[in-house]
């Protein structure tokens, strides 16, 4: 038995770190958090686990919902990415 799984993240990502004014951190994600699902669909544990949940969180346009962990307590947030905008000038 891996020292994750005695821990019982074997299946979820847990939240270590925390960007200030990230997406994550205004969502009210908090370090700690154990992150057990995005939009419904387990994350699973195991090294590509952190590489498959950071491109299902970036490549959405409206936002993803996920399904955490905290302090025994199951929540529901949703992470929604900064719109990206662009500014232009007239010619």
């Amino acid at each position: 038995s891996s020292a994750a799984d005695a821990l019982g993240i074997g299946d979820a990502l847990q939240v270590v770190a925390l960007r200030g004014g990230s997406p994550a951190e205004s969502a009210g994600l908090r370090i700690g958090d154990l992150i057990e699902s995005v939009d419904g669909v387990p994350v699973g544990g195991g090294p590509k686990a952190r590489i498959a949940f950071s491109h299902a969180v970036g490549t959405s346009h409206d936002g993803r919902e996920l399904r955490v962990l905290r302090d025994g307590e199951a929540w529901v947030i949703r992470v929604v990415p900064r719109s990206r905008i662009v500014s232009r000038t007239s010619w």
